[in-house]
Parts: structure tokens; sequence; C-alpha cells
């Protein structure tokens, strides 16, 4: 219970929390299974270090760009209407932050798993 504790635990600094574990299924291919790397970002007025996290969609425009693309304000979109996701059975939306994902969906072997449905 202490590991699932500490992995779900709010992170204090950046050094905390640097990746979460995503695995991402697309139709009935092997999954694909990286980490997910927390970035930080420094201020630019402050010394002080922000964390900032990506979004769902950011994540599924740099895994599987061939489904998924990003225009030109930076708002992701996919590439057909017919392309489907989900996590944990739920349709989420592309803007979504990934560690919140992560802390409220994430599997009981702490992967994160998300569903791709091509036509």
């Amino acid at each position: 219970q202490q590991v699932n504790s500490d992995l779900q635990a709010e992170p204090k600094t950046g050094d905390e929390l640097r990746f979460l574990p995503v695995r991402l299924l697309v139709d009935a291919k092997p999954p694909i299974q990286r980490p997910c790397r927390v970035c930080i970002d420094t201020m630019t007025d402050t010394a002080e270090k922000e964390i900032t996290f990506d979004s769902l969609g950011s994540l599924l425009h740099c895994w599987i760009p061939q489904f998924f693309v990003s225009d030109p304000d930076g708002s992701v979109k996919p590439e057909s209407s017919s392309i489907v996701w989900t996590v944990q059975g739920i349709k989420i939306p592309l803007s979504s932050n990934l560690v919140d994902l992560w802390r409220c969906l994430c599997h009981p072997d702490h992967f994160l798993y998300i569903v791709i449905r091509t036509p």
C-alpha cells in the first residue's frame, strides 16, 4: 500500500514526479508503452520553477500524429471524425490534463490506458 500512496501523492517539487506510465492501445495492434515526461518550465520573472503537464491531445499528437493533428492555434483534433479515444471507457476532452487523468483514472498497475479506435 505504501507504493500506491507514494505514486498517488501530490508532488511538492518537479523532482518527485518525472514520468507518468502510459499505455496507448490503437485498434488490435501491440500497445505503445512509453513513460510520459513531466515538463518543468522555468518562469521568466522569478527564479521559481512551475510544473506544467501536457494535455491528452498533445500526447496523442506526439505519439500517433497520423491520427491527431495540430491546428495553427495549437489545439489538437482528430484527423477524422470517426476516430474514437477513451480512457476507462470514457471519451475524454483532448484538452484534459494528463496528470489529472492519471491520478483519477489509472489502472491498478498505475498505467493510464488510452484506447484509440480508428476507421
